[in-house]
């Protein structure tokens, strides 16, 4: 095991004891996809803990385990999608509402509690493809305790100027001197970026991050509910692979060699279902997530049959 992996596992002991000891709820920094596989090893393995699932829709089960004397454990990242993730204890009294939004926990969205007021006294809207206007189902905010916040920032260009890119906001970030940790995804939009961070580097952000490149920047802290995923694009493709080897399927999905698609797998760029996959040979079926870090995320949809030449037709939905 590498060094950094192993301060890594050291650091979440430490959060989880934290959590038990002080009988308060403990957070990682954010993680990247290859931290949280050893991370959720980690937690897997300690019987003290119990592990939260994400289930399909993006909420948790919030399981009443008090005088159980376990800690719970989740993965959150701001959004149902979200690949950059801090990991969070919670003492067996915790509620999850006292965490993260009703949007999040299993049975809570309606829930009505002090904190679910009105944010800033508006009802949300969204622009259909038909020029209409369709209401969106209000958000409750988050509450106090969750650790992760937004920063919406917005360029000063108008129409035709120059639109910054992920590498662009993240590399002006760093040379904040702002650690990658503190970061979670960064979404692009037209006119700017919805940022996830800690909540304990907003206010900074908010004095000091003025430029993405050559471009001027104006911010707002917004609460993580908020957060404008944009519209996704997504291009369904088809093609023949000779099997459903996962080497085939990084080769096919994006446009490379074979030989370059196990190069990737064996220097740990390659993950499905956000587990990392250092076997060329691994078998995948439909539904199976795909991600090639620096080139994307992909989902296998379906197998279909074979071809006079023995060779299977599948189709994916490759992220743009």
């Amino acid at each position: 095991m590498e060094k950094e992996d192993k301060i890594l596992l050291a650091t979440i002991e430490d959060k989880r004891r934290q959590c038990e000891i002080r009988y308060a709820a403990t957070n990682t920094v954010f993680l990247d996809m290859r931290q949280r596989a050893l991370a959720e090893a980690f937690c897997k393995a300690d019987r003290s803990l119990m592990l939260l699932s994400e289930r399909p829709d993006g909420t948790y089960e919030n399981p009443d385990i008090a005088g159980s004397g376990r800690v719970r454990a989740l993965f959150y990242g701001g959004y149902a999608d979200a690949e950059r993730r801090a990991l969070i204890f919670l003492p067996e009294y915790a509620d999850l509402t006292d965490f993260l939004p009703p949007a999040s926990i299993a049975g809570a969205q309606n829930l009505e509690t002090p904190a679910a007021k009105p944010q800033k006294n508006k009802v949300p809207t969204a622009n259909m493809q038909d020029g209409s206007a369709q209401t969106v189902a209000f958000q409750h905010p988050a509450p106090e305790g969750c650790p992760l916040t937004l920063i919406k920032a917005h360029t000063a260009g108008g129409i035709g100027a120059k639109k910054l890119t992920h590498r662009d906001y993240l590399g002006s970030l760093m040379g904040l001197g702002i650690k990658r940790g503190m970061i979670g995804d960064i979404i692009i939009r037209d006119d700017g970026a919805d940022i996830i961070v800690m909540k304990e580097i907003a206010d900074f952000l908010l004095i000091n991050y003025e430029k993405a490149g050559r471009t001027n920047l104006k911010l707002e802290i917004a609460d993580i509910t908020e957060l404008n995923t944009g519209i996704v694009n997504i291009e369904e493709k088809h093609d023949t692979v000779a099997s459903l080897r996962l080497d085939n399927l990084v080769s096919s999905v994006f446009s490379l060699s074979r030989s370059r698609a196990q190069e990737a797998i064996k220097a740990g760029l390659v993950f499905v279902n956000s587990a990392p996959a250092a076997k060329p040979d691994m078998q995948l079926t439909e539904g199976d997530k795909l991600v090639l870090r620096g080139r994307g995320k992909a989902v296998l949809r379906k197998v279909q049959g074979k071809t006079r030449k023995d060779r299977i037709y599948i189709s994916f939905d490759r992220y743009l």
